[in-house]
């Protein structure tokens, strides 16, 4: 998935990175556990990094101060990952949490 899908589209891109893998099962076996849960923040937080800078490198102007868009964003994904953990059984999909996502946020401060 390049860049902007995965900035359009954050869940569905942590919903493949997840996809079939350990990853997976880890995240469910620990997500009662707070320093699972600051790892994971920071890991969302480092893939956003990679992606902005990317964004920044390649001319695009943003209206705030990166590192806090990316700050920002990862703690949105972060949270709406850890409530998606809390109601897997539910089986709402990533392209509803993905619609979770924009309306929580202003993707205009993503991509203009």
């Amino acid at each position: 998935m390049n860049v902007e899908d995965r900035l359009r589209q954050p869940m569905q891109s942590i919903a493949t990175i997840l996809s079939g893998n350990v990853l997976e099962r880890m995240v469910q076996n620990q997500k009662k556990d707070e320093g699972f849960k600051h790892f994971f923040r920071k890991y969302i937080e480092e893939i956003f990094k990679q992606d902005f800078m990317e964004l920044k490198n390649r001319g695009k102007q943003f209206s705030l101060p990166v590192e806090l868009a990316v700050e920002f964003h990862s703690g949105v994904i972060s949270l709406l990952v850890n409530w998606w953990i809390h109601h897997f059984e539910e089986n709402i999909t990533a392209e509803q949490m993905d619609e979770y996502y924009y309306l929580l946020v202003n993707e205009k401060i993503l991509l203009k």
